[in-house]
């Protein structure tokens, strides 16, 4: 991302991971699985 100042100089600035995420960059595809997402999964296919 560029930033124009008002003297007209082009800056850079830095992306945030927040931010990163927000444009489908995120990490979720290689999160590993928490305990909890393993309990609702379960409770899932015990309790339709």
């Amino acid at each position: 991302m560029y930033q124009v100042s008002t003297d007209g100089q082009v800056k850079m600035k830095q992306q945030t991971l927040a931010m990163a995420a927000d444009q489908g960059q995120g990490f979720e595809q290689y999160r590993k699985p928490t305990r909890r997402d393993t309990f609702l999964a379960t409770m899932e296919e015990i309790v339709p």
